[in-house]
């Protein structure tokens, strides 16, 4: 039986010698021509025409599947809030121990001014929670919103919050290690050689945690 492809290259076909043009197409279509005829000699076959459109299928079908692997596992708590502000937000994937937790933390990259938590390597949080190890991902604020060193001191406050809360979340407040990329990986240093950044008298307990 004739395709919907076929019929529309028949369709397309005006003086029916089996090859369509460049000026064929459409101009959306146009735009791949070149990738669409194989053999380079300006004409389009219907052959070449399904060609291509099952080896888009494939390339279809393959990043829907990777993007399902990319997939990470349900969160635990998503959009926790640390702070006033929409981007003073953090999710946290719990792994299932008797004994309290390690925790690794994931900072987004993006130049400061983009990016966001979400942005998470999903195979990777699905294997630390299979050996036992706890996932957060944060968001800060960016640029749009206020100048270095604001968005590491939201990551240093976030990571107090967790550890304020680390009872609640089933964490070893002592066994917590940060990781990121690019902006991520720069707030992920500037914490660990920053000097603590616990405020030991102030009312608020959640800065009383040391961001060590």
């Amino acid at each position: 039986a004739e395709t919907a492809a076929e019929k529309l290259f028949r369709w397309r076909d005006k003086d029916k010698d089996g090859t369509l043009t460049k000026d064929d197409l459409p101009e959306q279509a146009q735009q791949t021509f070149d990738k669409r005829d194989a053999d380079k000699n300006g004409l389009l076959t219907k052959e070449e025409e399904t060609a291509f459109r099952l080896g888009a299928i494939r390339q279809i079908a393959a990043k829907k599947a990777h993007m399902e692997r990319m997939k990470p596992p349900p969160v635990t708590h998503a959009d926790v809030s640390y702070g006033d502000h929409e981007k003073q937000r953090f999710d946290i994937w719990l792994a299932e121990a008797a004994t309290p937790t390690p925790l690794a933390i994931y900072i987004h990259g993006g130049g400061f001014s983009g990016g966001d938590k979400k942005s998470v390597n999903g195979p990777l949080v699905g294997k630390l929670l299979a050996k036992g190890i706890s996932f957060a991902s944060f968001n800060y604020r960016l640029t749009d919103v206020g100048p270095y060193p604001m968005q590491m001191l939201d990551c240093a406050r976030a990571l107090q919050y967790v550890r304020y809360h680390a009872a609640d979340y089933h964490i070893d407040p002592r066994r917590i290690g940060l990781m990121g990329g690019s902006a991520g990986s720069g707030i992920s240093q500037w914490l660990a050689f920053h000097e603590d950044l616990a405020e030991t008298d102030s009312t608020d307990p959640v800065a009383r945690e040391s961001t060590r």
